[in-house]
């Protein structure tokens, strides 16, 4: 053990001390030199300003002319006398709606979630449950289906149609001008 300041370390402490006790002195002198440095060069001024420039001479512009007299408002008011209906052709409606495309998923009796989708005209149905999942297409279901429907249980029920559109006419008014004038 070494007494170092009152202290007493062991001896792998107080070379790490004294070690320390170096570095941080050289680090104050760093930088106690650096600012008299800075404090001793001399200060750059800055250059005088500019002399202001030359006044030029030129005649004074000619008042501009005066604005033109306002133009009288003319009117050609026309009175309504009657408002007409006139029958427009149907405008035909879009097509339905695609049924949609999202897979159609539903937990089955057996507990395996079973999720049928079509994609580029194949259907696969894809069958969950934990961390187990099979994608069988439906083909290969149909032909041995009483395999896969003992296995997984049976496909769940597709789902409900979409509603379909009614048609509307409509009839636009048409609006006549006086022909007295």
């Amino acid at each position: 053990m070494e007494n170092i300041y009152g202290l007493k370390l062991p001896l792998h402490l107080s070379h790490k001390l004294l070690f320390m006790k170096k570095i941080s002195t050289v680090v104050v002198v760093c930088i106690i030199s650096t600012q008299l440095i800075g404090q001793t060069k001399t200060k750059r001024q800055p250059p005088p300003p500019p002399e202001p420039p030359i006044e030029m001479i030129a005649p004074v512009p000619p008042l501009p002319p005066p604005p033109p007299p306002p133009v009288p408002k003319v009117t050609n008011e026309v009175e309504i006398t009657s408002i007409a209906a006139v029958p427009v052709p149907p405008v035909p409606l879009p097509p339905p709606p695609v049924p949609p495309t999202l897979p159609y998923r539903k937990v089955n009796e057996r507990g395996y979630s079973m999720t049928i989708k079509t994609i580029d005209d194949k259907t696969t149905i894809k069958v969950k449950k934990g961390g187990f999942s099979e994608m069988i297409p439906l083909e290969k279901w149909n032909a041995n289906k009483a395999f896969y429907e003992k296995r997984y249980g049976k496909l769940p029920p597709p789902p409900p149609p979409v509603p379909m559109v009614e048609e509307i006419s409509f009839i636009a008014p048409v609006i006549e001008k006086n022909k007295e004038n």
